[in-house]
């Protein structure tokens, strides 16, 4: 009895250790990719005065131009990405991001953000909070609604997950279930080009 129940607790250690792994890994990931990419924000854009086109709280909208893309004409390397959660069936939500090609052809579509082209992907599963804070300049705050994207110099993030299932060696006291770890992790930008946008 002595030894199996070693063999248990081990079993759930180890499982608990898993779990919170695959969702630091997860959330940095994400969260990398977001800072990254929101670091080139602004940077030959084709809206200069306004690179960052939606700033909400849950959303973020921006482009750039992308030099490491591949683009096949009438498209060049100009990229509109959005940041956003959305839930499925179950209720689960998942964090996305979605990017748009721009035509710079004078025929139809026209110099445009092409709809047709939108593609989106999932950066990480589980989420439970993806929120948008931002900075003009002198590090004033910016009012979602009422303060003007084109002032915004600094962009904080915050994003929250839980594993993707409960976690054996964490207990409810009150039911004696197992509950879900969670882990938040915050970063901030501060992008060159939305300085001189």
């Amino acid at each position: 009895v002595g030894l199996y129940s070693v063999f248990i607790s081990q079993q759930k250690q180890s499982s608990s250790q898993r779990l919170y792994s695959d969702l630091q890994n997860d959330l940095r990931f994400a969260m990398d990719y977001m800072k990254n990419e929101l670091f080139l924000a602004g940077g030959g854009a084709t809206a200069a005065d306004q690179p960052i086109t939606t700033a909400n709280a849950n959303a973020i909208t921006f482009e750039y131009w992308d030099a490491n893309a591949a683009p096949t004409p009438p498209y060049d390397h100009h990229v509109r990405v959005t940041y956003s959660l959305t839930a499925d069936a179950t209720g689960t939500n998942s964090l996305l991001r979605t990017h748009q090609k721009y035509s710079a052809s004078a025929t139809p579509p026209n110099p445009q953000y092409d709809p047709s082209t939108t593609v989106t992907e999932v950066l990480a599963r589980h989420v439970t909070g993806l929120n948008f804070a931002y900075r003009m300049g002198d590090n004033v705050a910016y009012t979602i609604g009422t303060s003007n994207p084109e002032d915004i110099r600094t962009v904080r993030i915050s994003l929250s997950g839980r594993s993707r299932r409960p976690d054996p060696s964490l207990k409810n006291p009150s039911t004696g279930l197992p509950y879900h770890r969670t882990l938040t992790l915050t970063g901030e930008v501060k992008s060159r080009n939305l300085a001189i946008a």
